[in-house]
């Protein structure tokens, strides 16, 4: 699954950022990624989350079926700074569908319409009144309360929530759509703490139980990736000593094995030359020259 970005010439492929052609041309920023994650799901079953595949481009073996695809990248800014808050929802989502046969290689590619702050910029309206300035707490009512109320489930990606999220409602052209923060529908995915952070962020300053519940969240997930961080540095510590271990005795090897065999060559010298004069000495014991030795007299 690959995405593509509007341009002056039509649909053009979402670029990575260490693409060689964003030095080499004079392509604009926006045509590179903003933190996109791809998500799928069975479509026979609606009440099954979206799973986080990862960044496009991003490839996948699946078995043969219906599926859903949802790709979420960051929402459009309301002013030619890039370094202005958004006054619409901070994250996009781009849905689509596919059906893959047995053994068989598709390729989708997902268009993403509202990726630029320029031209295809959404309005945000609250039920029939649309706004141009920052959302204010009152204006984010329905939405806040979705977000003290959600219930966050661990994953290895980060938390499932079912969290209703506005819908986009797309226009021909793509020029004057807009969120209908009226309309909410759950999505449950799974949340990054990048997501969780931005949407934290993007929050009014003063609805405080919303913003400590997703900070929460945060805490959690930097807390969790802290002691990934330290556990992968513990395993690979770990790994490193029994592997250098290994590879000493692998070297060492064959002077072992060359000081053992010089050691038992001498073990057998030894014992050879012990039995030598110990049988000499019984000999002469017995054998001796005159009246048959001490040993025959004795006995």
């Amino acid at each position: 699954m690959t995405c593509e970005v509007p341009c002056v010439d039509g649909w053009r492929e979402l670029l990575c950022d260490d693409d060689p052609a964003r030095h080499t041309t004079g392509l604009s920023d926006w045509h590179h990624v903003r933190k996109e994650c791809v998500y799928l799901r069975k479509a026979s079953d609606f009440n099954l989350p979206f799973g986080l595949l990862g960044r496009p481009p991003v490839s996948v073996w699946l078995p043969a079926g219906d599926y859903e695809i949802a790709v979420v990248h960051e929402g459009p800014k309301s002013e030619s700074r890039i370094d202005a808050r958004a006054t619409g929802f901070p994250f996009v989502t781009v849905f689509d569908s596919c059906s893959l046969s047995a053994r068989q290689k598709t390729v989708r590619r997902i268009q993403l319409p509202h990726y630029d702050w320029g031209g295809a910029e959404p309005i945000m309206p609250v039920g029939q009144t649309a706004i141009y300035h920052q959302p204010t707490e009152d204006e984010l009512r329905l939405l806040l309360d979705q977000v003290q109320s959600l219930t966050a489930i661990p994953t290895p990606g980060g938390y499932l929530l079912s969290l209703a999220e506005p819908q986009l409602n797309h226009v021909e052209g793509h020029r004057q759509c807009t969120v209908d923060f009226a309309d909410l529908q759950a999505v449950p995915r799974e949340w990054t703490r990048n997501q969780i952070a931005t949407l934290r962020n993007w929050l009014p300053a003063s609805a405080t139980p919303a913003r400590d519940k997703l900070s929460s969240l945060v805490d959690g997930l930097q807390w969790r990736e802290m002691f990934e961080g330290w556990f992968c540095y513990a395993a690979a510590g770990v790994a490193g000593l029994v592997f250098t271990r290994w590879g000493a005795l692998a070297i060492l090897e064959p002077h072992r094995r060359r000081e053992t065999l010089g050691e038992s060559i001498k073990r057998s010298i030894v014992i050879f030359v012990v039995a030598a004069l110990a049988w000499f000495v019984f000999q002469a014991l017995t054998h001796s020259s005159g009246c048959s030795g001490p040993m025959r007299f004795r006995m």
